[in-house]
């Protein structure tokens, strides 16, 4: 959005335009035929001169890449300038490029340190780091150091850390939850590994859904299927209901097991807790990205060596995940993206970063959805692939098969088949040019989400359209063939990487996800025994 004078347009382009952070509800309407042009926010801070050079910011540019060019990070170069909102800057604005030694220190004088000691802070390091290695929380080290931002500090800062007279709280909990036997070393694995995991080309996997009682079965019935990889949801406010409560008892398990049989593992990180969100509607980011940047690097160090890969968040065109107030907020998502991709790196180098799948819709009101390929050509405008190292897809495909295109309906199918957002392959091929468009040909395409739903052994919906229409359509063959297919077609593109079924057990009754289209796609059917595509899977050559 360039610079404009006028309050009340700003309010109006941002609330109306914002187009890197709307979301909704999945709908389909036919496509716009215009891409609109990327905005760059206002900045609202005042600049502070140093004595360091100066740089004008051009369209596309972000915080993050004038930092990355400039071998600094975004809190230098946003400290340096005393821009409280990294996402907000605008072209034509002069940015101090901060020399050695001359980004500011902060201006708040810490406490007297009679009761704890201190640390100069080195490369690489945060606070949520800190906190962990010597045993005490963010929030105590925000507070005994005045710090307001927990993602600015600097090499060569001294910071307090209490000492045993402080100690930090124990953390909570839940109830009953079963305990990992895990040594601390275990739960802790140093960040270098002497194995460098780079992009794993193509593969094979599945998304499986997780209790306390079934982790040693699910993890079977993967090998069973010969699957490579495993997606498994991170649903933030189910690990940290209340602020600074963490309980990682059940997910430990899940990361242990599954890293004892071989398996790689992806974590999608998503839906911010309750206390994070002003608004309680649907899921959304949190107010405050610094939250989610502290809870994302928690991850990152717990699991360092174990995770193989780290997806943030989930289909954020859409509404129902990306809510603020029924509304889609206006929280940056590349931002947030790049933001991680930094920490996430600086603790681990070895494991992957992946933009987050968007939703195949056509809609887009910027209120209730964003076209997915709109959304994307937006990313890439501002420079997605500096800060990502797969571009995430849900192809989708409805009840029309892999290799269908658009308009021709397979029998049976008798709507959803009139654009090619329908269509499997012509989505992948959609986003491929997007990629090629934009230069882009080295970043693989994950395909994190794909699969066919069918209710022949369900008791179908009184409603056609609840919920999930293609179950009408597809059979339990159909979904067998389908699926094989669509592995094949995604090898032999040459340009996907993993790729992951939706799913394995959908149908679980305690897994608490409250979308009832996942039984429909599952491989196990809803009585617990396989469907005809379990055995079709597990026929793959791979």
């Amino acid at each position: 959005m360039k610079h404009i004078a006028g309050f009340s347009l700003i309010l109006v382009i941002i609330l109306g335009v914002f187009a890197s952070a709307g979301f909704a509800q999945e709908s389909t309407a036919e496509p716009e035929s215009t891409v609109e042009p990327e905005a760059t926010e206002v900045v609202t801070a005042t600049q502070a001169p140093t004595d360091g050079s100066t740089y004008v910011v051009q369209p596309g540019d972000n915080l993050f890449r004038i930092a990355l060019r400039y071998g600094l990070t975004t809190q230098q170069l946003a400290t340096a300038n005393r821009i409280t909102n990294p996402s907000l800057i605008y072209v034509g604005q002069v940015l101090t490029i901060p020399t050695a030694g001359s980004t500011p220190q902060p201006t708040s004088t810490p406490p007297p340190a009679t009761t704890s000691d201190t640390y100069t802070v080195q490369p690489g390091d945060t606070l949520s780091r800190l906190a962990i290695r010597f045993g005490t929380t963010i929030t105590e080290l925000l507070r005994i150091n005045n710090i307001a931002n927990p993602n600015i500090i600097f090499v060569g800062q001294t910071i307090n850390i209490p000492t045993a007279n402080t100690p930090a709280p124990e953390p909570v909990v839940t109830e009953n939850a079963p305990q990992p036997e895990v040594t601390e070393e275990a739960a802790m694995p140093p960040a270098d590994t002497t194995t460098m995991l780079t992009d794993p080309g193509f593969d094979y996997g599945i998304i499986a859904y997780f209790n306390a009682d079934n982790i040693t079965q699910v993890t079977q019935q993967i090998n069973q299927l010969g699957l490579h990889w495993v997606k498994v949801r991170v649903d933030w406010f189910a690990i940290e209901p209340e602020q600074d409560n963490l309980d990682f008892s059940e997910l430990d398990l899940i990361v242990n097991t599954l890293d004892s049989a071989g398996l790689n593992i992806l974590f999608t990180v998503t839906n911010a807790p309750a206390w994070s969100r002003t608004s309680q509607n649907e899921m959304g980011p949190p107010e405050d990205l610094n939250l989610f940047f502290e809870f994302v690097q928690t991850l990152a160090t717990r699991y360092s060596g174990r995770v193989d890969a780290y997806q943030i968040w989930e289909e954020p065109n859409l509404r129902r995940n990306w809510n603020c107030d029924r509304r889609m907020c206006d929280t940056d998502y590349l931002f947030m993206l790049g933001e991680s991709y930094k920490f996430i790196k600086q603790i681990d180098p070895n494991a992957l970063v992946i933009s987050a799948g968007l939703a195949p819709t056509r809609f887009n009101d910027r209120f209730n959805a964003i076209d997915d390929r709109l959304y994307l050509e937006t990313l890439y405008s501002r420079g997605l692939d500096t800060v990502t190292d797969a571009i995430a897809i849900h192809p989708g495909g409805e009840a029309n098969p892999p290799r269908a295109t658009c308009c021709n309906p397979a029998p049976g199918v008798e709507s959803h088949y009139e654009n090619d957002v329908f269509y499997f392959l012509e989505n992948i091929q959609a986003y491929h040019e997007i990629m090629e468009k934009y230069g882009d040909t080295n970043t693989p395409l994950w395909v994190t989400k794909f699969g066919w739903g069918t209710g022949e052994d369900i008791t179908a919906p009184t409603n056609a359209n609840q919920p999930h229409y293609s179950i009408n359509y597809t059979s339990l063959s159909e979904q067998a063939v389908y699926i094989p297919e669509a592995f094949d077609l995604g090898k032999e593109l040459g340009y996907i990487g993993v790729m992951f079924l939706d799913n394995l057990n959908g149908c679980i009754e305690d897994q608490g996800i409250g979308l009832a289209e996942l039984c429909y796609t599952s491989l196990l059917a809803p009585d617990g025994n396989p469907r005809p595509a379990f055995t079709a899977v597990q026929a793959i050559d791979k």
